[in-house]
């Protein structure tokens, strides 16, 4: 695929998202909570500090190793 290909792909999935986005969000607030309540509702989790702190170091692990794998093939193109 060529560069210009990738970049219309890419383009066309963020405006498919956005419209999918703006899609849910112009609803009616009955028709929202309808589609979000079972999302939400995740038995075993209420935002307490302790939750949110595991989500914290959960997502700087997930850089962390994002990190590292980036400086990796950064590494192995050089050589």
């Amino acid at each position: 695929m060529g560069e210009r290909r990738i970049a219309t792909v890419s383009w066309l999935a963020v405006l498919l998202w956005m419209g999918l986005i703006f899609y849910l969000s112009h609803q009616p607030g009955e028709a929202s909570a309808a589609l979000s309540s079972g999302v939400t509702d995740v038995p075993g989790r209420s935002g307490e500090v302790g939750d949110v702190v595991i989500d914290s170091v959960g997502a700087a692990a997930g850089l962390v190793v994002f990190s590292l794998g980036s400086s990796l093939i950064k590494l192995r193109q050089k050589y």
